[in-house]
């Protein structure tokens, strides 16, 4: 997933905006598609909420994706 967003995150980061990791849930089903029965995704769907409020919580203190800066490049 970090490779398919680099393009998005280092455009962003030239930016001036500070670029965190995505948050990405494997299993989400629906449109008429499903890969378990319903009470294991409820119970999937639930801990995966779960994760994601607890993200939200430290947010502020969650390190930022390193990029090269403008100092990092020489005239060489």
């Amino acid at each position: 997933m970090a490779t398919l967003m680099e393009p998005l995150h280092c455009s962003l980061y030239y930016l001036g905006l500070e670029v965190l990791s995505p948050q990405v849930i494997h299993g989400v089903q629906g449109g008429g598609l499903s890969y378990q029965d319903e009470t294991a995704f409820r119970d999937h769907l639930e801990r995966e909420k779960q994760a994601w409020a607890r993200r939200l919580e430290g947010l502020g203190t969650e390190a930022t994706n390193p990029f090269s800066g403008w100092d990092d490049w020489d005239e060489q």
